[in-house]
């Protein structure tokens, strides 16, 4: 199923989730060999979750080594990616959480599509955590009170 590349990265997420770490980087270099036939497009899809894999669990070294791979086969890539603070940007991105603002991510080369991971379109970074909206006032329940005890009296 290496040319079934949706297919193959819903399982590279599988074994992530597993912490099978080594399995994963198996399945990437297995489905990246030169022998499967996958088109240059489909290629880079499976080459950019490769170092997405590698920036959320491999150590520098590792990073390095696919960046440099993947640089070697999409030039175009690499020229956007490889540079100082973007670089810096996309290791330290999680999910769709980016650590700069959108501002500074097109001020780095990072906006459109060299900003959006391979599973969709990420959001936009300047949203953050302030992008829900606060509670209307109107709805706004106040804390409950504890009422005090009716005081007994005796009956009659």
């Amino acid at each position: 199923h290496a040319t079934e590349v949706r297919y193959m990265l819903e399982y590279a997420d599988f074994l992530a989730s597993l912490t099978e770490d080594h399995n994963t980087r198996a399945l990437f270099e297995k489905v990246l060999s030169e022998d499967h036939g996958l088109d240059r497009a489909q290629a880079l899809v499976v080459w950019n979750r490769f170092v997405d894999f590698e920036y959320s669990r491999g150590d520098l070294q590792a990073i390095h080594k696919v960046e440099k791979r993947r640089a070697a086969l999409y030039p175009e890539v690499a020229a956007v990616t490889s540079v100082g603070l973007s670089q810096v940007a996309l290791r330290y991105r999680f999910a769709d959480l980016w650590p700069t603002s959108t501002h500074h991510l097109e001020l780095l080369g990072l906006s459109g599509e060299a900003a959006r991971t391979q599973r969709g379109p990420a959001r936009d970074p300047s949203e953050g955590l302030f992008s829900i909206a606060p509670p209307a006032p109107a709805r706004h329940v106040p804390p409950l009170h504890a009422e005090p005890a009716p005081q007994g009296g005796k009956g009659g």
